[in-house]
């Protein structure tokens, strides 16, 4: 009987190690992003990139991200803050979860677009993260659709409000 060879057997699955993306401060004013994307993004750079020919003729990365982020922020600002956006005439039945843009503008004006929830230490949260607007009174106790009804907080304390005010079980089939 003969032995064959065999292979030696890894005790461990090598696995690819993706590099995540870095925000490298080079200077005042000056920043540099190294990041690893897929073909797909990379197309619909390229397709970006010849679109914006004529504003960006050399094609610079930093020009083209730069103009498609101002794009991005324009166009969510309008779809989260309702900003610059003409208002129709509000309804007069406010008992309603839907906001219309008006008082949207207003709230987010009167907050700052950035979380009011204020901690048992007194200080406000401030984030500007995953904003929402939330009802103090919630519709489901008769409160009102309306900006003195209405304020900004983060997702976090959204929630942990809605948790508070109507009770664990109502919150979690409201997510």
């Amino acid at each position: 009987m003969e032995l064959l060879p065999t292979e030696p057997v890894s005790p461990t699955p090598i696995v690819a190690i993706v590099p995540r993306s870095r925000t490298l401060p080079l200077s005042p004013g000056r920043i540099a992003w190294q990041t690893t994307v897929d073909r797909e993004t990379h197309a619909l750079f390229e397709e970006l990139k010849a679109l914006l020919a004529h504003v960006v003729p050399t094609g610079d990365m930093a020009s083209v991200l730069k103009r498609a982020l101002q794009v991005a922020v324009e166009q969510e600002k309008k779809r989260k803050f309702a900003s610059g956006v003409k208002c129709r005439s509000q309804r007069s039945e406010a008992t309603t979860r839907a906001i219309p843009d008006a008082i949207k503008q207003q709230v987010f004006a009167r907050d700052g677009a950035a979380c009011t929830f204020v901690g048992a230490d007194g200080k406000r949260c401030g984030s500007t993260w995953r904003l929402e607007l939330d009802h103090v009174l919630p519709v489901a106790l008769g409160g009102e659709t309306s900006v003195e009804n209405l304020r900004v907080l983060c997702r976090a304390h959204n929630q942990f409000e809605s948790e508070r005010v109507l009770g664990e079980a109502h919150a979690a089939t409201a997510t």
